[in-house]
């Protein structure tokens, strides 16, 4: 080849490389500018999103410009997503994007008048697909400027919302964070931080803020947004508080592939202040103590918990909150294996203490809550019931005394067992003062057996005994035996004021009244008779004199009963209606109560038991046992079985 043929050569090429670049100059910004909308909207469709841009500028060499940008999801989403922008700015990588090397396709990236809107609308709607979030890893940038922009998030009652935020991060410079107000606010909790400022750091795909003082007391070393696993559909969370005195360490990441949400999260808390964290938060009631440790961990979905694990271990010291206190209150429980196991309750009250432990089985099923698989244990020492009932919202004045309680119970199968044992000392109950408590209860497979059951209150008392088949509805037996000296000292507006001798024997819903002795001063007074307590809407006690009994009441002008009067019958003129038996019927749960006489001669008589003031005494006369009136002992005995014949003397038989 001549010199001459090389050099005409040489000269073609330089003017075809320069017409390529003036070609590649005058036709690249709108090919690139063309083929990013086509792109944007290709891939958008895919996903299930809507974007629209008003216009893009594609400068040669320079970032892309997309004017007046909009980005919507579908209806039928999992969340409803609205995003736009005035204007953002793309620095683009053709390199890595043309020959797909491993650099960013985006090299930066910044917006102006952004805002972003995410709704949880649809739990079970359709998300971004698999390529979807690959592809939203690779258009993560190097560095970002967002400036101002609002963010609003919403899942049900609970709101984020983030005001005038201000975010700017980089690969090699520490960037800087904003926000003019922040707002938190839940059915439980609302808070506002206003006027934030911190640093940042964008490293591997994890966004760092750092150096944040969220309000007096509360203060946020760092938080990190771990976006690295993106494209597998993972995301993480990590952060460091340290809030009022104390710290708290947490790690929460969410998976969320093959349809399965399953959370991984690890919490860690020390010495934090109670009372600066109510004030902080706005509680109404002042709360104290300290959090002295905590620990919480879970892993699986919230939503399956019978495949999730988890654990919690807390300590709280010196807690008070209203008229309530205790020193020490610990609280140690795990899931594993559907098995949820409090491995320890214990609180201690000055001289107070309870522990309780246990473990059960999580239903996996509604038929599993009809048989629970579950074993407990309680042991408490209380040496002033007052206080120890006041940590539970009691009224301190209502309890006093010394109480002790063993016990465990399990039950599997709809089978159940255990003991509990009780004895106490100088109680107060509701008020009531008892001087010894002692308490036997013995449960089995199908059968609850009170082995010892006595309160005594100086010469009072109760006890009672007996068995109950939980598998048969009418399968309860025992006996009561009841011994009262006088019934005002419990109920001021009972109506009789007398002693009370009674023992009760128990089959079923219905009991028996073997003896029940009345004492008004002189006067004593012997029934038997029946309860019916198969409806407690409407017991009914039918009692039965021993004696013969009248009713002095003659024309009362009020049907309302406030007090029961026994009178000598000796002393009373006159002819008067004998009493057969007398009726108690009413609402154990209302306590409206009426009773009845049953009479040998004229009407019977039904009143309203009310309170008084209101109502009249019922006048009843009460014939001595050893002088039976003009031949009603022959009677009686005539129709009682007792075959002697009719006697109108005046002896006595």
């Amino acid at each position: 080849m001549t010199p001459l043929a090389f050099k005409n050569r040489l000269l073609l090429a330089i003017l075809l490389s320069v017409l390529a670049l003036l070609f590649a100059i005058w036709f690249a910004p709108s090919a690139v500018s063309n083929g990013l909308r086509l792109w944007l909207w290709w891939r958008a469709r895919q996903q299930g999103l809507t974007v629209k841009i008003d216009k893009i500028d594609a400068p040669f060499l320079r970032p892309v410009v997309l004017r007046g940008f909009h980005m919507a999801s579908a209806r039928d989403a999992a969340f409803h997503i609205e995003v736009s922008a005035v204007r953002a700015t793309v620095g683009l990588n053709l390199k890595a994007i043309l020959m797909h090397t491993s650099g960013r396709a985006i090299r930066s990236l910044s917006t102006e008048g952004l805002r972003l809107e995410i709704h949880r609308s649809n739990p079970a709607g359709i998300s971004l697909t698999e390529s979807g979030w690959a592809t939203l890893q690779k258009l993560l940038p190097g560095n970002l400027d967002f400036g101002r922009f609002d963010l609003r998030v919403e899942d049900g009652p609970a709101v984020i919302l983030l005001r005038s935020v201000a975010l700017s991060a980089s690969e090699t410079d520490a960037g800087r964070f904003s926000a003019d107000e922040v707002t938190i606010a839940s059915p439980w909790f609302r808070q506002t931080f206003s006027h934030l400022r911190g640093a940042t750091k964008w490293e591997d795909n994890r966004l760092t803020l750092a150096g944040l003082s969220l309000t007096r007391g509360l203060d946020l070393p760092s938080v990190t947004a771990d976006l690295s696993r993106l494209d597998k559909q993972n995301v993480g969370l990590d952060f460091d508080v340290e809030v009022f005195g104390g710290k708290i360490r947490a790690s929460i990441s969410n998976e969320w592939r093959s349809h399965r949400s399953n959370w991984n999260l690890v919490g860690l808390a020390a010495d934090i202040s109670l009372t600066q964290t109510s004030e902080a938060i706005g509680f109404t009631d002042r709360l104290g103590g300290v959090l002295h440790a905590c620990k919480f961990t879970f892993r699986g979905n919230s939503l399956d918990l019978t495949h999730a694990t988890a654990s919690l271990w807390t300590e709280v010291t010196g807690l008070t909150w209203r008229d309530r206190a205790a020193d020490v209150i610990m609280l140690g429980a795990a899931l594993y294996n559907r098995q949820v196991e409090l491995e320890q309750l214990y609180v201690k009250q000055k001289k107070n203490q309870l522990t309780m432990s246990g473990e059960a089985s999580f239903p996996t099923n509604s038929s599993d809550w009809l048989k629970p698989d579950f074993r407990g244990d309680i042991s408490a020492s209380i040496s002033n019931l007052g206080d120890f009932a006041s940590l539970f919202g009691a009224n301190p004045g209502d309890f006093a005394g010394e109480i002790a309680i063993e016990g465990t119970i399990n039950a599997s199968e709809r089978k159940i067992g255990g003991h509990l044992t009780a004895t106490g000392s100088a109680l107060t109950i509701f008020k009531a003062p008892i001087d010894l408590l002692t308490a036997k209860i013995n449960v089995k497979s199908t059968q609850l057996e009170i082995e010892e059951l006595e309160l005594e209150r100086g010469k009072d008392f109760l006890r009672a005994q007996g068995k109950i088949d939980i598998s048969h509805e009418h399968g309860s037996r025992g006996t009561l035996a009841l011994s009262v000296h006088n019934l005002s000292d419990y109920e001021p507006n009972t109506l009789l004021s007398s002693s009370l001798g009674l023992r009760l024997i128990f089959q079923g819903r219905t009991a028996s009244i073997d003896s029940l002795q009345l004492q008004d001063g002189p006067i004593e007074i012997a029934f038997n008779g029946t309860i019916d307590f198969t409806d407690l809407q409407n017991v009914g006690v039918t009692l039965v004199p021993s004696q013969a009994l009248f009713d002095l009441s003659w024309l009362p002008t009020v049907d309302c009963v406030n007090a029961l009067q026994f009178l000598p019958a000796e002393n009373v003129a006159g002819p008067s209606p004998g009493i057969e038996k007398i009726d108690l019927h009413g609402d154990a749960r209302s306590g409206r109560w009426n009773i009845a006489l049953k009479k040998d001669a004229g009407p019977d008589e039904e009143d309203a038991i009310c309170v008084a003031p209101g109502g009249r005494s019922l006048k009843i006369g009460v014939r001595d046992r050893g002088a039976p009136e003009f031949g009603q002992a022959a009677l009686r005995g005539f129709q009682y079985g007792d075959r002697q014949p009719l006697s109108f003397s005046l002896d006595r038989p």
